[in-house]
């Protein structure tokens, strides 16, 4: 439940989105080599397979059962092979990015090794590939080794490497190649970070540059970004340590939202002269987020100066506008430890059902809660509903740390009616507190072995 908000608070606070792989900029240029690849792999135990041709995405693992009962990874080392046709030109660089291969990887150009081993998992691995390259034809080799016990990347394996991966790691080159050629100088790979001051009012744009064998003072840098009004070009001798940060004012921000997810689209290039070396294009969002996390009874998240709401509630408020205005994480959050034991259910056996079966009950008794607080002619509750004094020991059962604030949101009645609950709870020897106010909890004395 707080992974979904933990997801969007590090969204929200100035994201950015790469280029797309096919994309293609003055200065720089993109080959996709997807396809046509030829390959063998050789497991730790077993025969040797070999595939006339394979196309990318690629995973020679099958997981023997995807619920994965029992170790059922492959392990062992597969080589790709394939040809590439370049017509090479001097003074520019080419470089081979692998956006996923499992586990470790090793690169050979016309039978110079031009990486070796190098940990790569989900990582984005940039290889320079310039001295080995012909103009021609070329050959390439990729070896992806996947061995049992890896112990320095994540998400490798779910039965060997000590962890009980949702997402064991493919074993090969499971995610797209492109051989990427750029000029000289280059803005180096993921060298472009966008963010803004906290409050939408100044942009800030950090690029890093890789110079080569290029002197800075013969380049410049090129920020543009037209809805914004930005346009600037700064002489790269300023650099610090390869890095130029600039900053610029917002005026009149379109907030990314999640029903707006609004992207500002910035072009940076460097520049030799008149002439664009290299361009790299990067899309970002702007946004203010508030989540109080100092203790306090207040945890709401707030996006845009808007109160944020957990998937559920947004998912439901599609369907009929009337969730929105229902307090439903209120309830789930007083019902933390069945929230998390029937997610836990309906993972184990592959079944969403109970898990409807409970935010339909949630859905229920925040009506009830509702129509309690309305009173009068508009209650929900009939005879034989629960009394306000259940209701709090049914909650406390499920979530011995509530607090007054959060009992007060979902039973819709005063603190202070809340607390004479408590004391007559108390005097009936049917609770008491454990701890201080602020970091204590609550106990049942009927769950008292």
């Amino acid at each position: 439940m707080m992974g979904t908000f933990q997801t969007a608070a590090i969204l929200a606070a100035g994201f950015c989105l790469a280029a797309l792989p096919d994309s293609a900029f003055a200065g720089r240029s993109e080959l996709m080599l997807n396809d046509g690849w030829t390959g063998t792999m050789t497991p730790k135990t077993g025969e040797v397979r070999k595939l006339e041709r394979i196309d990318l995405p690629h995973n020679w693992d099958d997981y023997h059962g995807y619920r994965h009962w029992y170790h059922g990874n492959q392990h062992g080392s597969a080589v790709y092979s394939r040809m590439v046709t370049l017509a090479k030109k001097e003074g520019e660089r080419y470089f081979l990015v692998f956006e996923g291969a499992g586990s470790y990887l090793t690169v050979r150009v016309n039978g110079h090794e031009v990486c070796t081993k190098r940990p790569a998992s989900r990582l984005v691995v940039t290889v320079e590939v310039t001295a080995a390259l012909s103009d021609g034809e070329n050959r390439i080799e990729v070896v992806c080794d996947h061995p049992s016990e890896i112990k320095d990347l994540p998400w490798v394996c779910g039965g060997c490497s000590g962890c009980t991966c949702e997402s064991p790691e493919p074993f090969g080159l499971f995610r797209p190649v492109r051989l990427v050629t750029t000029g000289a100088a280059r803005i180096a790979p993921f060298g472009v970070h966008l963010w803004h001051d906290g409050t939408c009012s100044t942009a800030c744009v950090e690029t890093e540059i890789d110079f080569g064998a290029v002197d800075p003072k013969g380049l410049a840098l090129r920020v543009v970004q037209k809805e914004l009004g930005i346009d600037e070009t700064v002489p790269c001798a300023g650099a610090v340590d390869g890095k130029i940060r600039r900053s610029y004012p917002l005026k009149d921000v379109k907030r990314w939202s999640v029903e707006e997810p609004n992207l500002y689209t910035f072009d940076i290039s460097i520049l030799a002269g008149d002439r664009v070396i290299d361009t790299v294009r990067e899309r970002t969002g702007y946004n203010t987020v508030r989540w109080p996390t100092d203790g306090g009874a207040d945890h709401r998240f707030f996006l845009n100066g808007r109160m944020g709401r957990l998937w559920q509630t947004v998912i439901l408020g599609r369907w009929n506008k009337l969730f929105y205005a229902l307090p439903i994480e209120n309830m789930v959050m007083c019902h933390q430890r069945r929230y998390y034991q029937t997610l836990h259910s309906a993972q184990q056996t592959g079944d969403a059902r109970v898990f409807v079966d409970f935010m339909l009950d949630m859905i229920l008794r925040t009506l009830k809660a509702k129509g309690e607080a309305k009173g009068g002619k508009k209650k929900v509750v009939r005879k034989g509903g629960k009394k306000t004094a259940d209701r709090m020991l049914e909650m406390i059962r499920d979530n011995p740390k509530i607090t007054f604030a959060e009992m007060v949101a979902v039973l819709g009645i005063s603190r202070s009616a809340i607390q004479k609950h408590i004391v007559h709870l108390k005097d009936a020897q049917l609770l008491h507190r454990v701890g201080p106010d602020k970091g204590g909890h609550w106990e049942l004395v009927e769950d008292k072995p």
